[in-house]
């Protein structure tokens, strides 16, 4: 069964978690971020699912975590502690 993952931010940390885990058959990865071009161009080198979303949002990070069953964190700081809690809102392991 294919897990569904969520990267939250395709920065350096984030990007290259999620080319990492979509080259494994095993799982499906999404990643979202604010910045259309660098997931244009991450979307260019991987096999992942891009969403542009505003990521400073609990609610928006509340509702990308519930539609996964994994989700990986790579925002910086309180941005990150955040969606840390939002994540945790949805039930999600992180």
């Amino acid at each position: 069964m294919t897990q569904q993952i969520l990267v939250l931010g395709a920065g350096r940390v984030g990007g290259f978690m999620a080319a990492d885990l979509a080259h494994d058959a095993d799982f499906a990865v999404t990643v979202a971020d604010r910045d259309a071009l660098t997931l244009e161009q991450l979307e260019a080198h991987a096999p992942v699912r891009a969403v542009v979303e505003d990521l400073t949002d609990p609610a928006v990070v509340t509702r990308l975590a519930a539609a996964h069953d994994l989700v990986l964190g790579a925002l910086p700081g309180r941005l990150g502690h955040a969606a840390l809690a939002a994540v945790i809102e949805a039930g999600r392991p992180v």
